[in-house]
């Protein structure tokens, strides 16, 4: 499991017992790691204190009621399960469509776990920038997005299947023309409404 622990968060993790407990619980459902963590696979990786999962509504079930049986401290609101004493996320995809389809994508392993496709990342990422009201944060997403959609291969019509039926693909396909023709982050971020 930590064959790349890049800023040594996952050896962190490990060290507590209840973590790595709830590790082997996620990975025995269907889940994803997402976040910070899984864009070390594509792109030059920047801090992260914490890893991000994606699981489904069985998934987050059986953690919250891990959680619950130990007594272990956590937030829940709007699908997200925030552990913090763990430094571990979980993400209900039940909740989202997005999110959904992202963990029904293509994946493959990274640092012994089931990451998304490059193209379900930068999906991931343009939902995170339009969903936020924080300017720091949408920067930092946007400096992901940016980065990922120019990665070599990367299919931007792959990324934009993932809002096929939403009202955001005429946004994302602004954007991506946007990031094509060289636009500063700032008229970017200005894309987003």
């Amino acid at each position: 499991m930590m064959d790349n622990d890049v800023f040594g968060v996952l050896g962190k993790i490990l060290e507590n017992k209840n973590a790595a407990k709830l590790l082997e619980l996620i990975e025995a459902n269907n889940y994803l790691l997402i976040g910070g963590q899984a864009l070390a696979a594509y792109i030059k990786p920047r801090y992260t204190a914490d890893y991000d999962f994606l699981l489904d509504k069985q998934g987050i079930a059986l953690v919250k009621k891990q959680l619950d049986a130990k007594g272990i401290s956590h937030k829940t609101g709007h699908g997200f399960i925030f552990i913090d004493d763990l430094s571990i996320d979980v993400v209900d995809a039940s909740v989202n469509t997005i999110y959904s389809r992202v963990l029904s994508g293509p994946s493959k392993v990274f640092n012994s776990f089931s990451i998304p496709a490059a193209e379900s990342l930068a999906a991931l990422k343009f939902l995170s920038m339009t969903s936020r009201d924080s300017r720091p944060r949408q920067l930092i997403d946007l400096s992901d997005f940016i980065s990922l959609v120019t990665l070599p291969g990367f299919d931007k019509f792959a990324l934009t299947s993932f809002y096929r039926d939403t009202d955001r693909v005429d946004n994302l396909v602004t954007v991506l023309d946007a990031v094509e023709s060289g636009q500063t982050n700032a008229k970017i971020l200005s894309l987003l409404g």
